[in-house]
C-alpha cells in the first residue's frame, strides 16, 4: 500500500445488515466495487485493502442520531451495548424535566433499537427540541432530537 491512509469502516449492503464486516479501505485510490459474500455489488469510497467480519457484539457503547430527525410522529434511537445491565433511555425537554421513558431494565449486550412515537409519559407534547439520554453501565451518552409539528 505504501504511503497511503487506510481507514476502517463498518459496511453492510441492506441485504446483508444481519451480518455486516468491517472494511479497511485505501482512501487514496479511485472508487473501486466490493462484492459481498452473496455477490452482490456495492460501492464504496477508496480501493478496498482487506474485509473482515464485523465483531458479533459491540466494541462500545453507541447512541446513535434518531432517524429521522427532525421527525414528526415517531423516530427510531438506535444504540450499541457491549456489557449487558440496566439500561435507560430516556426523553428530556429543553429544561431538563424528563418526558418519557423509553427503556428502563435489564438489556443483554448487542444492538439495540427503541422506538419514539414523539409523546410523554402523560399524552402529547409540543413541537421543539428534546434530548435523548442513555444511560449504561458502560457510560451515558445524549443525542439532541427536533420534533416539529
Amino acid at each position: 500500500m505504501g504511503d497511503t491512509t487506510t481507514v476502517t469502516v463498518p459496511w453492510a449492503s441492506p441485504d446483508s445488515v444481519e451480518n455486516p464486516v468491517f472494511v479497511v479501505v485505501d482512501r487514496a485510490n479511485a472508487i473501486p466495487e466490493l462484492a459481498d459474500g452473496n455477490n452482490r455489488i456495492s460501492r464504496i469510497f477508496g480501493a478496498v485493502v482487506s474485509v473482515t467480519p464485523a465483531p458479533s457484539l459491540p466494541l462500545q457503547l453507541a447512541l446513535y442520531p434518531a432517524r429521522p430527525n427532525p421527525f414528526t410522529s415517531r423516530t427510531a434511537l438506535h444504540f450499541d451495548l457491549p456489557v449487558g445491565g440496566r439500561v435507560r433511555l430516556e426523553i428530556f425537554d429543553v429544561a431538563g424535566r424528563r418526558v418519557r421513558t423509553l427503556v428502563d431494565g435489564t438489556l443483554g449486550p448487542g444492538f439495540h433499537v427503541s422506538e419514539w412515537d414523539g409523546r410523554g409519559d402523560g399524552g402529547g407534547l409540543r413541537a421543539g427540541v428534546y434530548f435523548a439520554r442513555l444511560e449504561a453501565p458502560s457510560g451515558i451518552l445524549r443525542r439532541k432530537l427536533v420534533r416539529l409539528d
